[in-house]
């Protein structure tokens, strides 16, 4: 049986080494203020670099306008727009700067109005929701 005060030390040792082995998964990516960026040629920049990280934008209120990920100055992953109030409004997907994978719309309210499946750009299927109705069209 180990006794509490011999436990303690070693459950700081552990989380000590989970802490640096989670810090170790790979490049750390930097995090900016979307308004900080610069955009030429369909790049974005950082510091006149090809940015990878994510980047964050406010609106006026103070409320988060949007989370966007970079890789090397393009959109790559996971973007997601709010409204002044909070409401998420649009989640897109993004691979190497094109749209990949399902795209999500809502209306203020928060009801889906809109999904899409885009391949690599090419946009597969388009289904209107909510508000909009309930069609959905295929494109391939």
């Amino acid at each position: 049986m180990i006794s509490k005060p011999s436990s303690l030390p070693t459950a700081i040792s552990l989380l000590a080494s989970l802490c640096f082995l989670a810090s170790c998964d790979g490049p750390k990516t930097e995090s900016v203020n979307y308004d900080d960026l610069g955009w030429k040629k369909n790049v974005y920049y950082f510091k006149k670099q090809p940015f990878t990280g994510s980047a964050v934008q406010t609106h006026s209120n103070g409320a988060l306008k949007g989370h966007w990920e970079f890789k090397a100055g393009l959109p790559h992953g996971k973007i997601i727009e709010f409204d002044e109030h909070g409401t998420k409004i649009a989640e897109t997907q993004y691979k190497d700067g094109q749209r990949h994978g399902k795209n999500t719309y809502w209306d203020k309210n928060g009801v889906q109005i809109k999904s899409q499946i885009f391949h690599m750009g090419k946009v597969l299927s388009v289904e209107h929701t909510g508000s909009l109705g309930g069609s959905k069209q295929h494109l391939q």
